[in-house]
């Protein structure tokens, strides 16, 4: 019950977070960079099966509470995390700040896609982003992605040592 309840706290915060706090701040972005940064990082952290329970919720819930209907973003997350998971496995990288690029970059990748195929589906035209403007995505990517990491990794060893604690509980 108690990690029902943590995971419910963590949709909350990151909800909030990418609705409340980056979608008004960065209005240009047509990606929610939060949402395919926790993506990512579940995906790495859990593997592709393990991280599909946590990564469909909230997407789900995401696109419902952003535009009141499940749209392209649920189904172009879980093949970005069918994707990372694949290349993660395929390539083992041992040093720590390059793996960190190479998820900054298919958050960024991802992105990309997304936004082109948003503006195609919904808009009917691509407009491609200047390169100030993509160099500060980027930017802002980084930012994100490593804000995302620290909370999750933090909210995952809190969450094993209550099954750790639940199993180990003796009556």
């Amino acid at each position: 019950m108690k990690i029902a309840l943590y995971y419910s706290f963590l949709f909350a915060f990151l909800l909030t977070t990418q609705i409340s706090f980056l979608d008004i701040i960065f209005p240009d972005f047509l990606v929610p960079l939060l949402i395919l940064s926790a993506v990512v990082v579940w995906t790495v952290s859990l593997g592709f099966r393990q991280a599909l329970w946590y990564i469909l919720p909230l997407l789900i819930l995401y696109e419902l509470l952003a535009s009141g209907d499940i749209r392209l973003l649920s189904i172009y997350g879980i093949l970005l995390a069918y994707g990372t998971s694949f290349l993660s496995r395929r390539m083992l990288i041992e040093n720590n700040a390059l793996a960190s690029l190479f998820y900054v970059a298919s958050i960024m990748g991802g992105a990309y896609l997304y936004q082109g195929a948003y503006q195609l589906w919904v808009l009917g035209v691509v407009d491609v982003p200047s390169f100030s403007s993509s160099l500060f995505q980027i930017g802002v990517a980084i930012l994100v992605f490593f804000f995302t990491k620290k909370i999750l990794f933090a909210f995952q060893s809190r969450v094993d040592t209550l099954r750790s604690d639940k199993a180990l509980m003796i009556r």
